[in-house]
């Protein structure tokens, strides 16, 4: 009986042999016909998958100021903004109305004007590594670290004299305040301490206390400086005219002599990805010399480090 086992046992060893081998074969060629049709070496290979211009983990703060060139738009903290025509801030905004986030790169905001308040979406985008935002029918803004600059800006800080001390501040309002110290004889033109809102119009510092009060009208009175014979106004040496013109003559941006530095003219739409123009520190001030003439007297600049007298 053993024996007969062992016998019957051995072909069926011999047998399996052939059969693996074959299981083998055909694996291999299932395998060998499974591999995409790309990884073969005469198909073409996939184009990558782009990368997204904005990261959706990427924290992109969207206050502050942004523009086109055309128009101004203050994203704030507080949820409102305020959209100007122009790129004067010290004007009143055209628009107003609050604003919210949808998304890492979506933006409501909710006009306050009209009857039916709208809702428009601002979208935001990153082309060439700059941050973008497009908005209604406008061409698109970028975001800036400071706003464009004005002529108010040349008359920032705080006037003192006879009549007191008028502070202009850069969001547009400004504080006066009548000197402790003038003259006994008060001339019955002159005005007591107020606060409001100002501007420049032409050669003049328009200062409103509110809608029903009548605005105070203060002169600006600049140097006035011989130009060289032949010279250009707001010439600045061998490297030409600068970008608002030369403070010490008196004659900022295209002006001539005794008028405030122009803001840049807007006549032209701006690349929103071209960076906006840097207008030296020294002059961002009106020149040296100007007075403010107001109601009972005229006001000088006061040096930050000095404090005003009163």
């Amino acid at each position: 009986m053993r024996s007969n086992r062992a016998t019957h046992s051995i072909p069926m060893i011999v047998r399996g042999r052939p059969l693996a081998l074959a299981v083998a074969v055909h694996a291999a060629a299932f395998v060998g016909s499974s591999a995409p049709s790309w990884a073969q070496s005469d198909a073409p290979v996939p184009p990558p998958i782009p990368s997204l211009d904005i990261d959706p983990t990427e924290k992109i703060d969207a206050t502050g100021w942004w523009s086109n060139g055309r128009e101004l738009l203050l994203i704030q903290s507080d949820g409102s903004y305020r959209l100007w025509k122009g790129t004067n801030r010290f004007l009143a905004a055209d628009d107003i109305g609050r604003w919210d986030r949808q998304t890492y790169r979506t933006l409501w905001l909710e006009t306050y004007r009209g009857q039916k308040h709208s809702r428009d979406r601002a979208h935001l985008r990153r082309e060439d590594g700059i941050l973008l935002m497009s908005l209604r029918d406008l061409q698109p803004m970028r975001q800036l670290a400071r706003p464009p600059h004005t002529r108010e800006d040349t008359l920032v800080g705080a006037w003192s004299g006879p009549p007191g001390t008028l502070t202009l501040r850069d969001d547009g309002t400004y504080s006066f305040s009548v000197s402790r110290s003038g003259p006994k004889d008060r001339q019955p033109a002159r005005i007591g301490s107020h606060t409001g809102t100002w501007l420049v119009r032409d050669d003049t510092v328009v200062l409103t206390q509110g809608d029903r009060m009548k605005p105070v009208v203060a002169t600006i009175v600049m140097p006035v400086t011989e130009q060289p014979a032949g010279g250009a106004a707001g010439a600045a040496g061998p490297g030409g005219p600068t970008a608002a013109g030369t403070a010490a003559s008196g004659t900022p941006g295209s002006g001539g002599a005794g008028t405030l530095a122009s803001a840049p003219s807007s006549t032209q739409p701006a690349s929103p990805t071209a960076a906006p123009a840097l207008i030296p520190p020294h002059q961002l001030m009106a020149p040296e010399g100007t007075t403010i003439v107001m109601p009972g007297g005229e006001l000088r600049r006061v040096d930050p480090t000095e404090s005003p007298a009163r």
